[in-house]
């Protein structure tokens, strides 16, 4: 009988110990779960006729990122209605960054976007993508216009 009431006193003592550090571990799962994604768009024509982007972080998941990447997107000010309309997802990412970058010139088709581990990773990766479309004349104008981490990503 002493052994039963025993065991019972450890269990009760594991559970009551646990109990928090079970409850952190899951609201720590669910901020590290976050999800982000990035969504362009491109005027008929190409980006030189229009380019728009849009961003979200730390969402609870990928379906709200992607969809608020897409409402961002259409929200563009600097962009025109011909780009804003032909917004759609085109990556969804949990911890990484993600940039954007175009050559500020109207009528230039450079533009480009990137993801990464870090913040510099996904602005190398803009940058090479813009560089590649801007053509050798404007390759070196191009510029970050946008950037941003989710989660723990820096």
């Amino acid at each position: 009988m002493k052994s039963f009431r025993w065991m019972r006193r450890r269990m009760l003592v594991f559970a009551v110990v646990s109990a928090p550090v079970i409850l952190a571990a899951v609201g720590w799962s669910g901020r590290a779960g976050a999800d982000g994604a990035m969504a362009v768009g491109v005027a008929r024509g190409g980006a030189a006729k229009g380019y728009a982007t849009g961003f979200a972080a730390n969402q609870a998941n990928e379906k709200a990122a992607r969809a608020s990447a897409v409402e961002g997107c259409r929200k563009t000010k600097n962009s025109n209605a011909d780009a804003r309309s032909n917004c759609e997802a085109v990556t969804s990412f949990r911890n990484k960054c993600v940039a954007s970058a175009v050559d500020p010139k109207t009528g230039t088709p450079g533009a480009g976007w990137g993801v990464g581990p870090s913040q510099k990773t996904a602005d190398a990766t803009a940058l090479a993508r813009c560089r590649a479309t801007a053509g050798a004349d404007r390759a070196d104008a191009c510029e970050i216009t946008d950037r941003l981490c989710d989660g723990t990503a820096r």
